[in-house]
């Protein structure tokens, strides 16, 4: 479920600080846990969201998954919403 926080990253929150709530990173990331995220050495670090089969805005050694499983978007718009993650 997205849910929607105050930003309270400041300067930090960017793709690969940790983090330990939504709203610590910045705009258009998420708080992964430390297995999606390259080098991550705490609990959880900030990853981008992406457009499914679009690894462009990933970290290296990132894919762009989608965030919902197949037929469970809320919305057909959201069928293209994914996170990046290191591949499986």
């Amino acid at each position: 479920m997205l849910t929607c926080a105050p930003d309270v990253s400041g300067a930090d929150g960017g793709p690969g600080d940790p983090c330990a709530f939504i709203n610590i990173c910045q705009d258009g990331l998420w708080c992964a846990g430390s297995g999606a995220v390259p080098g991550c050495l705490d609990n959880a670090c900030c990853s981008p969201f992406c457009r499914v089969g679009d690894d462009d805005a990933c970290l290296t050694g990132q894919i762009c998954v989608a965030y919902y499983a197949e037929d469970e978007a809320p919305l057909t718009c959201l069928e293209e919403v994914g996170v990046c993650t290191i591949e499986p």
